[in-house]
């Protein structure tokens, strides 16, 4: 992981080089038996612009390989994931989970979960990033970035999107890193945030989104997306039951 020391409006935290591949959630899977979302709720994935029958993290509608980002999670099952790995590494989870009480918070009114997810102050365990750490860590620890892509104005030279991907994921680190040795936080898959989503305040971006919402940010654009959304400064957003086979993974930070 990499380090990340940051101004008086965020602490420094760390994180991880590359996303969450597949052969890491396959192995988290093996050893719980997780139901994912989509299991749980009966759904198919929907990738992007057509619906797949079936698609799930093991099929997204393409062979994936291990070294490649997972794709095809919820928020939800990116909180699980981080909540075990941090179990597996001798880390205190950083969330607390309760599937029985709906978060008053959620005010999405297609999530069927709602699950209750809680930071838990103090925690040293992996988790997802605020839209604000995230943004850090692409520009490379800056506050303010030098960069239209991470790593680069080129983003050839740093993202897999839609102009250089030939509409398929690839395995972490075949592009350049960006200033941290950071690879793929500009293309390949969406990266989930924790925060809600909401407009940033006068002046740059928020250091946490508001205490309620509908979505959750994601950040990076994809393989499929057109260039522009790989920017750094793009921010998309979607539910935490949402899923997109073809998109959404994760990376792993947590605190210092």
């Amino acid at each position: 992981m990499a380090g990340v020391n940051t101004d008086v409006h965020l602490n420094t935290f760390l994180v991880a080089k590359t996303e969450v591949t597949v052969a890491d959630f396959r192995e988290f899977i093996e050893q719980t038996n997780y139901q994912t979302t989509a299991e749980i709720l009966g759904w198919s994935v929907t990738p992007s612009w057509k619906t797949t029958s079936g698609a799930s993290w093991r099929n997204p509608g393409f062979q994936p390989r291990d070294s490649m980002p997972v794709v095809g999670i919820s928020w939800y099952d990116a909180v699980e994931y981080c909540n075990w790995r941090s179990e597996t590494d001798g880390l205190r989870p950083a969330y607390s989970v309760n599937k029985q009480v709906q978060d008053p918070n959620n005010l999405n009114a297609h999530d069927k979960l709602k699950w209750t997810v809680r930071l838990i102050s103090g925690a040293n365990g992996y988790r997802l990033p605020s839209e604000a750490e995230w943004t850090v860590a692409a520009q490379g620890g800056r506050r303010a970035g030098y960069s239209v892509y991470a790593g680069s104005n080129d983003p050839n030279a740093v993202a897999w999107q839609g102009g250089n991907s030939s509409a398929s994921l690839h395995p972490f680190g075949t592009l350049k890193p960006n200033e941290l040795g950071i690879y793929d936080m500009s293309g390949n898959v969406w990266e989930w945030c924790y925060d809600w989503w909401g407009s940033a305040p006068p002046g740059g971006t928020q250091p946490m989104g508001p205490i309620s919402g509908e979505y959750h940010f994601i950040k990076g654009g994809g393989a499929w997306d057109s260039v522009d959304l790989s920017q750094i400064t793009h921010r998309g957003h979607f539910g935490a039951s949402y899923l997109s086979a073809y998109s959404f993974g994760m990376r792993l930070f947590r605190n210092l």
